[in-house]
């Protein structure tokens, strides 16, 4: 064995577990800072999504109440969306699609989209069940909003009062 070329082949294995054993130490300081950084990340979004349900869910309910309030159902960004909800006793319902010789088991889906058509009698209550859609993109609308507020600033009431400023609107933006 040819001594200068074993001791040139050991030099390169040394040079080359230091160099991966820096790297790997390296990576494990910038893995540790990054978990630290996205667990710190993860938690704060975890937050901002309860905030962000807690909001949606008080819009929509302000939206809700102005519709059963007005029967307005579209607002800036907001949309109030109603669904038939159907109320009827099972059995009833089975004992008239037996009559009406619809099938030996109340076929539940049949059974609604006639009720929903109208073409059950009176063992089904039909009311209008409110939702609401809230836009994707709300920056158009919340920028709409605010230019209005700024020009209804500009204007002074017809009393002498100022104008939106003082308004519970206003203070909440």
């Amino acid at each position: 064995m040819d001594n200068d070329r074993l001791l040139n082949l050991l030099h390169k294995v040394q040079t080359l577990r230091i160099a991966v054993e820096g790297n790997k130490a390296a990576i494990a300081l910038r893995r540790e800072a990054l978990e630290k950084e996205l667990t710190d990340t993860v938690a704060a979004t975890k937050d901002l999504e309860v905030l962000l349900k807690q909001e949606e869910d008080g819009l929509r309910m302000m939206a809700v109440v102005e519709y059963q309030e007005t029967g307005v159902k579209r607002f800036p960004g907001v949309e109030v969306v109603t669904a038939k909800v159907l109320r009827y006793e099972p059995a009833k319902a089975f004992a008239w699609a037996k009559e009406h010789d619809l099938a030996l088991a109340l076929d539940v889906r049949t059974f609604d989209a006639l009720a929903k058509a109208g073409q059950v009698p009176d063992i089904v209550q039909i009311e209008e069940q409110p939702g609401t859609r809230i836009a994707r993109d709300l920056a158009p609308v919340v920028d709409g909003l605010m230019e209005q507020l700024k020009e209804r600033e500009k204007v002074a009431e017809p009393d002498g009062q100022p104008g939106i400023r003082g308004s519970a609107l206003m203070q909440e933006i």
